[in-house]
């Protein structure tokens, strides 16, 4: 398997396990912070062991240094997605209104 295919491979099983990860713990906790923490260290270990594999992977010094810049605009990518994911998953307590009367607005 060449280089490249390998890279894009690697972006997108962090991808999948970042957010396979935050989402089932999102469902049974509905705590966002717990499952965004969690998340997001999945997303650091997988991109963290991904660009070492690419360091060691090339020997160009210009191509290791774009390899791992790319690495790192996806890791944010994820982490962004992941969020906002994640809190759009949050259970909202009922709104009370204005009035304090579930459902009626003034």
């Amino acid at each position: 398997m060449s280089g490249s295919i390998m890279y894009w491979s690697f972006v997108g099983i962090g991808f999948i396990l970042t957010i396979g990860a935050g989402i089932t713990l999102m469902r049974s906790t509905n705590r966002l912070a717990r499952s965004f923490l969690l998340s997001s260290i999945i997303n650091v270990l997988t991109f963290a062991l991904a660009s070492l594999w690419w360091f060691g992977q090339t020997s160009e010094s210009l191509q290791r240094s774009l390899g791992i810049a790319f690495y790192g605009i996806a890791f944010v990518n994820v982490a962004a997605f992941d969020f906002f994911a994640l809190a759009s998953m949050r259970k909202q307590p009922p709104d009370s209104g204005e009035n304090g009367k579930p459902g009626q607005a003034q």
